[in-house]
């Protein structure tokens, strides 16, 4: 059950990372910075939908609940996680830099607002991450 759910979260974030990189994508800046959030776009994008894929193909074994997890996917499941914390800081620097896009002012709130939002995911992910 937790395999599925990690792979529903993985293609709903990864939804939203394509959906917000096409919005990206029609901004028509020469600015660095444009370039390096359309980057951690694509890279936050691309790693959930492997997590999502990954996770599914996991879910597919029909495997027991009472089964340890650790044991049954091994390191499948370590990797799958680690990618899933490198798309969240992916995607995380993303929504940073986007304010940065627009000014100087708006770029001091995105960032500090995913900051914020970093350590709130990070708090709630820390009991789950071995």
């Amino acid at each position: 059950m937790m395999i599925q759910q990690l792979g529903l979260i993985s293609a709903i974030l990864g939804g939203f990372a394509f959906t917000f990189l096409g919005a990206l994508l029609t901004i028509q800046h020469e600015k660095k910075v444009v370039d390096f959030t359309i980057v951690t776009g694509v890279l936050s994008a691309l790693i959930f939908f492997i997590c999502a894929l990954g996770w599914s193909f996991l879910s597919t074994n029909q495997i027991s609940e009472s089964e340890n997890l650790s044991n049954l996917v091994g390191s499948k499941h370590k990797t799958l996680s680690i990618l899933l914390l490198f798309g969240i800081f992916s995607l995380t620097i993303c929504l940073a830099l986007s304010g940065w896009i627009r000014s100087k002012k708006t770029g001091f709130f995105t960032t500090l607002i995913s900051v914020l939002g970093l350590i709130i995911i990070l708090s709630i992910l820390r009991d789950f991450i071995s």
